[in-house]
Parts: C-alpha cells; sequence; structure tokens
C-alpha cells in the first residue's frame, strides 16, 4: 500500500525540537513518528475511539505528545504556536473544510510550513469512478485558489501532497 509518509517527512525535513500540531491525528500514529524525531507534538482528533486509542498509546509509550480531541473545523488554537502543521488525509473528510484550513494556517508561527495531503478525487468511488460527478457533487478543493500559486505541488498516485509557507508579513 503506498502511503504519503515519505513525500512527508522528505517535506518536514529535520523537526527536532520544533513544534507541530498533528491536524487530525487519528489513532496518533503520524505523532508518534514525529515525536520519535524530536519534535513537540500536539494532535488534534474529535473522534472519540481514535482519540482514546492515541491517549492509551501516549499512556503506555511517553512521548510527551499532547493530543486536544475538538473538530479542527471548531478548533482555536493559539495564534502562531507551530513551526509545521501537519494535515494527512483528513481535509477531504471535514464538511467545513475551509474552517479547518483556516483553523490550521492561523496556528502557524511566521515563516512555518503547512504540510497537507488529500485523496485523489479519481479514487473516491472505486466501483464507479465518475470524475465528473465526483468534482461536480462532492465540491473538492482547488488547491490553488485557497493556498496561491507559490506552492509546491507533488502529484502521486492516489493522493496529493500540498506543502505552503506562511507568509511572515501575513
Amino acid at each position: 500500500m503506498m502511503t504519503t509518509f515519505p513525500v512527508l517527512f522528505a517535506l518536514v525535513g529535520d523537526i527536532a525540537g520544533r513544534a507541530i500540531l498533528d491536524a487530525g491525528c487519528g489513532t496518533g500514529y503520524l505523532s508518534r513518528l514525529f515525536a520519535k524525531q524530536g519534535a513537540h507534538v500536539t494532535g488534534v482528533e474529535p473522534a472519540a475511539s481514535l482519540f482514546a486509542y492515541a491517549i492509551e498509546r501516549e499512556q503506555s509509550e511517553p512521548l510527551g505528545i499532547d493530543y486536544i480531541q475538538e473538530d479542527l473545523s471548531l478548533f482555536m488554537p493559539e495564534d502562531m504556536a507551530f513551526y509545521i502543521v501537519v494535515a494527512n488525509m483528513v481535509f477531504m473528510d471535514i464538511p467545513d473544510y475551509r474552517s479547518a484550513i483556516q483553523h490550521c494556517i492561523n496556528a502557524l508561527k511566521p515563516g512555518g510550513h503547512f504540510i497537507f495531503s488529500l485523496l485523489h478525487p479519481c479514487f473516491d468511488e472505486v466501483d464507479h469512478p465518475d470524475v465528473a460527478k465526483g468534482y461536480s457533487t462532492k465540491g473538492y478543493i482547488r488547491v490553488e485558489a485557497v493556498l496561491g500559486e507559490q506552492n509546491r505541488n507533488l502529484h502521486i498516485p492516489n493522493f496529493i501532497v500540498i506543502s505552503a509557507r506562511k507568509d511572515v508579513c501575513q
């Protein structure tokens, strides 16, 4: 199974000592990988069962990860607290993805990096891959409209990974 992890880790670079927000952390798997590389990690997850599992793992294998149970579209982080915000395969599952994206951007320090991945829309309906239907009825994000043309887009089969840097003077 292909994952986004090699691309994500190439984009985050050296994270030792850096504050990272794992937005939509699920079970905390990626949070744990970041923490093992020396990052100060905060994971946010709304689903009770996934959040509980992440907490359990942190208690059995303490890595110093802070977990917050909250919906990203409602999450109001302390402004400019994180050097990196990572949202791995999250936004396509959030009805109010625009608010979630804005909250992630607000969480970045000036010069911080926002890295997220999305499932490629043509793989959304495996039994009936109708790209026209998917784009028109599901309202997929048009990335250049949200983040601007200066961003680096890496296209990989089955998913898209985007990395953007928050302007210092924003």
